[in-house]
């Protein structure tokens, strides 16, 4: 009774999920093929051709100083150099050259940094280069550059549709009989087949996007010249590879092949009886 429960369960949540992510997805396709800009009233698609889709990218940027914590009254916030000492963030002031902002100025407030106050020194951001995986919007008039941006942008959406709909059927099987059908053998195969097909197609996808989509660098100049520790910032595309649903994919067809096995042998336990 428990078992029949918890399958029941499982076979109306997976069909909750399909029939919701079947709307996600043609609501979406319905803002990309009839609007302009991607909204709809108070709807919106943050992903249109309009405005372009999210592109996986790495970002990296530099801290030229450091951002203390020191203890000391309301834990205020520092500036610190290593030739300049420290001075709070608030009295730091900017100096404009030529379009170009110049930070900090080293004026008054400037302090010396002593070895107590080192000691005292409570969070401590050293100049580094800090690198982050995220997201950029893409866009182009190119139209296989576009047509390949659409369909990474909705492939994900696809399959999880598919494995839903898939998942549905194995459990309203498993809700009549609990058993190593040919139906569960076939779904569950289909679905890993799904899982590896998927994050290899992406992973295809970006590297034909990669050839066109560049490194972009952004740095800091004065007078044409670059200015040495100074903030700088990098992007470059990435590969978007999620090896846990490629290692599911796997685990679900070698469980098919398993299941196989087990409905084999059971064919011929059954014939030999």
């Amino acid at each position: 009774m428990n078992n029949n429960t918890t399958v029941s369960s499982l076979y109306y949540l997976f069909k909750v999920g399909f029939y919701l992510t079947m709307i996600i997805l043609l609501f979406g396709l319905s803002l990309e093929c009839f609007t302009s800009n991607g909204k709809y009233g108070n709807f919106f698609s943050g992903n249109h051709h309009s405005k372009g889709y999210a592109f996986p990218v790495s970002v990296q940027t530099s801290i030229p100083d450091s951002i203390v914590t020191y203890k000391s009254g309301a834990n205020a916030r520092y500036y610190k150099d290593s030739d300049f000492g420290i001075k709070t963030i608030d009295s730091v002031q900017n100096v404009i050259t030529n379009n170009i902002k110049i930070w900090p100025d080293y004026g008054e407030g400037s302090r010396t940094i002593t070895p107590e106050m080192e000691n005292n020194l409570k969070v401590s951001f050293n100049s580094s280069i800090i690198t982050s995986d995220g997201y950029a919007t893409i866009n182009s008039k190119d139209f296989w550059i576009k047509a390949l941006l659409i369909l990474r942008n909705y492939i994900t959406i696809i399959c999880i549709a598919i494995i839903f709909y898939l998942l549905m059927i194995i459990f309203k099987q498993l809700r009549k009989k609990i058993d190593f059908s040919p139906t569960l053998i076939t779904k569950t195969k289909a679905i890993g087949l799904i899982l590896i097909s998927s994050e290899l197609i992406r992973l295809f996808l970006v590297y034909i996007l990669n050839k066109n989509i560049h490194h972009i660098e952004i740095s800091s100049f004065l007078n044409g010249e670059n200015l040495d520790n100074s903030m700088f910032i990098n992007i470059n595309p990435r590969f978007d590879f999620n090896i846990t649903f490629f290692l599911l994919g796997n685990v679900l067809i070698i469980l098919s092949i398993l299941f196989s096995k087990g409905y084999s042998l059971r064919q011929e336990t059954d014939l030999t009886i």
